[in-house]
């Protein structure tokens, strides 16, 4: 309850319908309400403690121009007593008030817009959301009728703003009351927009466009339905658009699937774009039993196109098993192909698990898979213990990237207890080696930090990224972590020392007169990229994340450096 020194306050609800209460004065401390009805709005007049010093005979002024059909005047009053006070937020909501009184709605929702947006005493902020809803009913009320489309807009945004209203104010019976009057509205505007979408869907001849405009009128219809639940009729009108939609997904999922079946089965193109056709046709086929589980002929379509898909995906799995064979003289070439082949014979049995080609195919290229894995880390295993003594970092990279063929192989043949043994020898080898790299990098370092910071950086990167996969395979390696402790500590140092010429750098190029170039510009613009990446690359290699598994064909890597 509001003191009778508070500030003028004006509220006008939206319209006599959407404010019922007894059309008499009624008092209060310090509160007086008064009923305006050619405007359909309520007067609340309040003093304020903020400005004693208003005359209450200006607060009379006002009341009584609005009670005599002058909101005019009463708007020149009110601004009269801005002008004192103009961050006043009484003052600016009476300011609504008023231009509500006198029709210029526009103005009023400004106004109240602009308020909602700042901060208000707690006491105001139901009011001003309030009058947000009056007023935004009040701006499409005259559309209702005759543009509902465009109507609805206006009645959702009352419809917020009572909400909110009553977020501050559970007891805000007037917000409360309107709330219900609008929502009613709205759920008659949402059935009557989803009927007129309906009838205007019949009158499509693309079904494209059809399903478009039902999908909408199932949108509206939702609607209504979500602010009546109980009523039967739009209940009723839920389940028919449903139908029609569901009817209309299974008609394009049969256009769809019979232009699939024109493709020539000796075409690449066409069957890669038939494969398509009957994945769009299965997701349609699938979308139509969303709409009415009992489609049946939406379910035997969906069967149908499985067994189309199964079966394409089956074939082109076998041309791509060709494909590998014919380029087993570059086994990277064969796993690729090998690899989408099954690929492709996994989806075929995701489609129909019984498909016996696609289970049979599964099976051979996981086998020609494994043997080509098995026989590159076999070689690349060789090689590296060939390289050990002389050269170390190369023998590092082959010997991770017989141990990435090794799991790769375990992968597809878990069980194989042979593939576990070799990749255990891997892993008893690679430590050493891993050490013997990181000392060669952290040595080249150090030869390289006098003449170049960045190259020195590089090498420190090789030692740190050595040395994590050296503590992922030995986590108590005493000498490892040590190590790992010195590199870190260069590189922060490093990184830090690159960061600060990058900077000086760049100030010097600020302060350089206008048309004047420096001297290496290409050279500050590398120093200012690798002083931008420090933080980053920081905080990944703090974290300790093992590095990327070998690819000899895509990534930087040890047997590359």
């Amino acid at each position: 309850m509001m003191t009778s020194v508070k500030m003028a306050k004006l509220e006008a609800p939206m319209t006599n319908q959407l404010h019922r209460t007894n059309s008499d004065a009624r008092s209060t401390t310090g509160r007086r309400l008064f009923r305006h009805s050619p405007f359909g709005i309520w007067i609340l007049i309040l003093a304020s403690a903020l400005f004693p010093f208003l005359a209450s005979a200006e607060l009379t002024s006002v009341r009584e121009l609005l009670r005599d059909h002058q909101p005019a005047k009463a708007a020149e009053a009110l601004n009269s007593m801005l002008e004192a006070k103009p961050a006043d937020p009484w003052l600016v909501y009476d300011t609504g008030v008023a231009a509500y009184a006198a029709g210029d709605f526009a103005k009023a929702d400004e106004i109240w817009e602009q308020l909602a947006g700042t901060a208000l005493p707690k006491e105001l902020m139901e009011h001003v959301w309030t009058q947000v809803g009056n007023v935004s009913y009040r701006l499409v009320q005259n559309s209702i009728a005759k543009e509902p489309d465009v109507a609805v807009s206006g009645l959702e945004q009352s419809r917020e703003a009572y909400r909110v209203a009553l977020s501050h104010n559970k007891r805000n019976k007037i917000a409360a009351q309107n709330l219900a009057l609008v929502e009613k509205e709205l759920e008659k505007i949402y059935a009557q927009l989803a009927q007129r979408l309906v009838a205007e869907a019949k009158k499509e001849s693309q079904l494209e466009r059809q399903i478009e405009k039902l999908q909408a009128a199932l949108d509206y219809q939702q609607n209504a339905n979500a602010l009546a639940p109980k009523d039967a009729p739009h209940e009723q009108a839920q389940k028919e658009i449903e139908k029609m939609l569901s009817e209309k997904f299974t008609t394009k999922a049969d256009k769809t699937e019979q232009q699939a079946d024109k493709a020539d089965p000796n075409n690449t193109w066409q069957n890669q774009q038939a494969r398509e056709q009957l994945e769009n046709a299965l997701a349609d086929f699938r979308q139509a039993q969303t709409y009415d589980p009992q489609n049946q002929p939406a379910k035997e379509g969906e069967q149908r196109v499985q067994d189309k898909l199964a079966n394409l995906l089956a074939k082109e799995a076998r041309h791509e098993q060709r494909e590998a064979e014919a380029q087993m003289d570059n086994p990277q070439r064969a796993l690729d192909h090998l690899d989408t082949a099954l690929q492709d014979f996994e989806q075929a049995l995701a489609m129909r698990p019984e498909h016996q080609d696609a289970q049979q195919g599964e099976k051979e290229v996981k086998e020609e898979m494994e043997k080509i894995h098995l026989d590159q880390g076999d070689k690349l295993q060789q090689v590296a213990e060939q390289q050990t003594k002389n050269s170390p970092e190369r023998a590092a990279g082959n010997m991770l990237g017989a141990l990435e063929h090794f799991e790769q192989a375990r992968d597809l043949d878990p069980p194989n207890k042979e593939i576990q043994d070799r990749i255990d020898r891997v892993e008893k080898e690679l430590p050493d080696l891993l050490m013997a790299l990181a000392k060669r990098e952290q040595h080249d370092a150090a030869q390289a930090e006098p003449k170049s910071p960045e190259g020195a950086v590089a090498h420190l990167e090789r030692a740190e990224t050595a040395l994590d996969k050296t503590e992922q395979l030995e986590p108590h390696n005493e000498d490892a972590q040590q190590m790992q402790a010195q590199v870190q500590n260069d590189l922060a140092r490093l990184r830090a020392q690159l960061a600060q010429q990058a900077e000086q750098q760049q100030q010097q190029h600020q302060g350089q007169k206008p048309g004047q170039e420096p001297q290496d510009q290409q050279a500050l613009a590398n120093m200012v990229a690798q002083a931008k990446s420090l933080q980053e690359q920081k905080e990944m290699n703090a974290r300790h994340q093992p590095p990327h598994n070998y690819d000899p064909s895509k990534s930087p890597n040890f047997k590359n450096w």
